[in-house]
């Protein structure tokens, strides 16, 4: 589409044809910025033609480079229109594309001059504005006068910052503008200003390489040149230099007669250059060394670049990688298509955090950690990617995730309580058998009591010598102490904890164990060896005193004669070896007292079976259980027999539990007989006292002392015996 533009004749214009319309707005800015200049802007060949058939122009302005002039392509219909209809106006290249097979087409098909669109837009428009006004005021119009001569050439000498030379091959004479020396720090005219001089100040390695570029333009037919070359400068300093020169006619057999010029000194643009190249350099040095890989692709996920880490990790070369894209790498790309699009909705300068998988060259997969940014490079979006192969990493952290889950499942299932608590006594994590121990349903409902560890000693002097052995030791091993459970009651436990550091914070892990049934155990062995002890001292003191009485009998028979009193001696005696043989077999019972360790007991299961087919027994204590000694069995079978041979009358025993007021059990032997009068009720319980043996009743007490259950009679006489057996707290549950 063609532009609008208005027409000024007072200025120089300019027809600019370029098919990217921000180039045309751009290129129009800065020429007219002057005011020196109007510019009108055609997008292709038929809006130029269109425009050059309505309006007078001083310059033509192309931005692309004609390849040839015979019109059969689009580009270049415009310059055979012009030599066709003999167009006489100066054609000027202006293109990104500075190599020397396009200066020489762009000369070969008809340009005037040409103007590199490379390196800073400031520098590049200055020279395209000085070229339209060295072409503007150098023109031959047909109805002006001759545009060379000394004035206007003055101005335009003045007017643009290269020098300009001219060179008459004829007749060997050379022109070079005073800016040619100046820029060399000469004064004008203070050297020649001749081929010689510009020969002298060339460097020689430099020169060699110049002259053979002139010469071919001179003697092969190459209608001009564009090279660079250093030149010393008045004081010295070392100067880069950019000549461009164009044959201007030729004689009958091609040879150049006349070529025009121009000098500019490109020595910033080259320490640019330089400078930039070298910041090139070493970007793409710490590019390829890089330890992660880095990829740069277009929007539509073709790879533009990569470095070494990248070639290393996938198995492909770096030619392989830039004909592939994103998604060659991606093992579920065929599934999947949402990455095709993303970038192109993207925002500039965000970065995004994927983790996905890369599948390698030899088809084996890794997982990578993907950190991509979209980024502007020049006119066109790219995406920078960098990409660690994370794939050992993922393998730790999933052998860490299962270390830790195995703990978890230990910690959380073991039957023995574990803890983790704050050096302060701040209880953070519990498993269920913790919290089941102090009366808690699960570790959940414990951790939301807040419940501090010092909160359940018995004695805080307990949690202070703990906390100081795993100070000075760094761990406590089997600490017995008395804990409360929630409701208060206490039991004994065994502590065993060490100190650990995490996250800077330092904290106890441990274990609890009840320990209050081993407690009890040893407790009623204790007591058991006493009581042993005690009733062996007694029981050796009987026996010998009846072996004192059989031997005295004896001694008193000897002297008697009559028979009757002898008999009667005898008997004696006989009474004293059963004693003697009772206690030797109560002995053999009560040496099995406190041997095994106590246990929990079945109420129900021992009366069932103990009614001996005597007298039935009424068990109305369900799923009972006390922790008595194993020997408890016999304390029924106890009871049993003193109601078979005291009771008389007696027909059934009923067997009763109930609670009291300290959360004791009560169990109750009840019988039908005729029961125990008042001043028996205790004494039934001592040693040696009874109609039989005297020792039932006794060992009795002794095995339910042992676990602390204690023993009395409490019946009317006359109603039947009521025996009540008081179990404590803890030593009783429902099964």
């Amino acid at each position: 589409m063609m532009r609008k533009n208005g027409y000024n004749r007072g200025k120089i214009a300019v027809l600019f044809i370029n098919y990217d319309p921000e180039c045309l707005s751009e290129t129009k800015k800065h020429l007219e910025k002057s005011g020196r200049i109007s510019v009108y802007c055609a997008e292709n060949a038929e809006e130029a033609i269109a425009l050059l058939n309505k309006n007078p122009f001083d310059v033509i302005v192309s931005g692309f480079v004609p390849t040839d002039s015979t019109g059969k392509s689009p580009e270049n219909a415009l310059l055979k229109y012009i030599k066709e209809n003999n167009i006489r106006i100066p054609y000027i290249v202006f293109s990104g594309d500075s190599g020397e097979d396009a200066v020489a087409g762009s000369f070969n098909n008809g340009a005037d001059f040409f103007v590199r669109r490379t390196g800073r837009p400031d520098d590049y428009y200055a020279e395209l504005a000085g070229k339209i006004r060295f072409a503007a005021e150098n023109r031959k119009r047909p109805s002006e006068t001759d545009l060379f001569n000394q004035e206007r050439l003055r101005l335009v000498l003045e007017a643009t910052n290269d020098g300009i030379w001219d060179w008459d091959l004829k007749t060997g004479e050379a022109f070079f503008s005073p800016r040619c020396f100046t820029m060399l720090g000469y004064e004008p005219d203070e050297v020649p200003a001749s081929y010689s001089t510009w020969r002298e100040n060339v460097l020689p390695d430099d020169l060699l390489k110049a002259e053979k570029v002139v010469y071919d333009c001179i003697h092969n037919g190459r209608d001009g040149f564009d090279l660079e070359f250093r030149m010393k400068t008045k004081s010295g300093e070392i100067r880069w230099m950019r000549a461009r020169g164009s044959v201007v006619s030729r004689d009958s057999d091609g040879k150049a007669l006349r070529i025009l010029g121009t000098h500019t000194d490109i020595t910033d643009w080259k320490m640019a250059d330089k400078a930039l190249r070298e910041s090139e350099n070493k970007f793409r040095k710490l590019f390829d060394k890089a330890s992660q890989i880095f990829f740069l692709f277009d929007l539509d996920g073709n790879f533009v670049d990569a470095n070494e880490k990248a070639t290393t990790t996938t198995g492909y070369t770096l030619d392989e990688l830039l004909s592939m894209n994103v998604n060659d790498l991606d093992p579920e790309s065929v599934i999947r298509n949402d990455r095709r699009n993303i970038w192109h909705k993207f925002p500039d300068d965000r970065d995004i955090y994927i983790e996905t998988r890369h599948r390698r060259k030899d088809g084996t997969i890794y997982t990578a950690e993907v950190r991509a940014t979209k980024l502007k490079i020049g006119d066109e979006h790219y995406v920078l990617s960098l990409v660690n192969d994370i794939t050992e990493r993922k393998k730790a952290e999933e052998a860490i995730s299962r270390s830790e889950k195995k703990y978890r499942d230990i910690f959380e299932n073991s039957v023995t309580g574990l803890f983790k608590t704050t050096f302060n006594g701040e209880i953070f994590d519990v498993n269920n058998s913790f919290a089941r121990m102090y009366g808690y349903p699960d570790a959940e409902e414990f951790l939301k009591s807040g419940k501090n560890a010092g909160d359940f000693y018995f004695d805080v002097r307990d949690r202070e010598k703990v906390v100081n052995i795993i100070s000075e030791d760094g761990s406590v091993t089997g600490y017995e102490a008395i804990h409360k459970k929630r409701d208060g009651t206490p039991f004994w436990v065994s502590i065993s904890g060490r100190l650990l550091c995490d996250d800077n914070r330092k904290y106890c892990e441990g274990s609890i164990i009840d320990i209050t049934e081993r407690k009890k155990a040893e407790e009623a062995l204790f007591l058991s060896n006493r009581k042993l002890k005690l009733l062996s001292g007694i029981t050796r003191h009987d026996i010998l005193n009846q072996i004192t009485v059989i031997r005295g009998i004896a001694d008193i028979i000897d002297d008697l004669e009559d028979e009757q009193e002898k008999t009667e001696y005898i008997g004696k005696i006989d009474s004293a070896a059963r004693t003697i043989e009772e206690n030797i077999l109560f002995t053999k019972e009560y040496e099995q007292l406190g041997v095994n360790t106590p246990e929990w007991i079945s109420v129900s299961g021992l009366t069932d079976r103990r009614s001996f087919g005597k007298l039935p027994v009424h068990n109305l204590c369900e799923d009972i259980m006390i922790y008595a000694d194993p020997m408890l069995s016999k304390v029924f079978e106890n009871l049993m027999d003193n109601t078979v041979r005291h009771g008389e009358k007696a027909t059934e025993v009923y067997v009763r539990c109930r609670h009291d007021n300290n959360g004791g059990l009560v169990i109750t032997w009840e019988d039908d007989g005729t029961g125990v009068p008042d001043e028996e009720k205790e004494r039934i319980f001592q040693r040696g006292v009874g109609k039989n043996t005297g020792f039932g009743l006794f060992l009795t007490r002794e095995i339910l002392s042992i676990t602390g259950i204690s023993i009395k009679e409490s019946g009317v006489f006359g109603s039947g015996a009521r025996f009540e057996i008081t179990v404590p707290a803890d030593s009783w549950k429902k099964d």
